[in-house]
């Protein structure tokens, strides 16, 4: 840990290893530091904050790559399901699994309407 309260570069290292491999042994391995050293790190509160945000930025760049399929996606699958010459059990999986995105989506909607409700009331009371 730097004076400042950052991260050194072994650190550092260690962390991003931490996010390619499964397990803290294999990434004290890959980062070259000993294993005893990486979890005495990943307890510190500083790694574990760094740690937590550098798996949220992961996570969404993830979801973008997620959401520029999804059209594509919904394309093929859509074009599936109207497709009369698709085996019958194939349509019928199609649109099953279309349905059930569809009400997760509106359940998911359901969810954030309410939740924005409790947050707008909670800030007023």
């Amino acid at each position: 840990m730097e004076s400042d309260g950052s991260l050194s570069a072994k650190q550092e290292q260690l962390m991003l290893a931490m996010l390619a491999n499964p397990s803290i042994v294999e990434a004290a391995k890959t980062a070259n530091v000993a294993e005893r050293t990486a979890y005495r790190w990943a307890q510190l509160p500083a790694f574990k904050a760094a740690y937590r945000q550098a798996r949220h930025a992961a996570f969404d760049d993830t979801l973008l790559l997620l959401m520029a399929g999804t059209s594509t996606a919904l394309k093929v699958h859509l074009d599936m399901m109207k497709d009369p010459k698709s085996p019958p059990g194939l349509r019928l999986q199609a649109a099953k699994t279309w349905l059930e995105m569809a009400i997760a989506v509106h359940r998911n909607d359901e969810i954030e309407r309410r939740l924005a409700l409790l947050e707008e009331k909670e800030g007023m009371g």
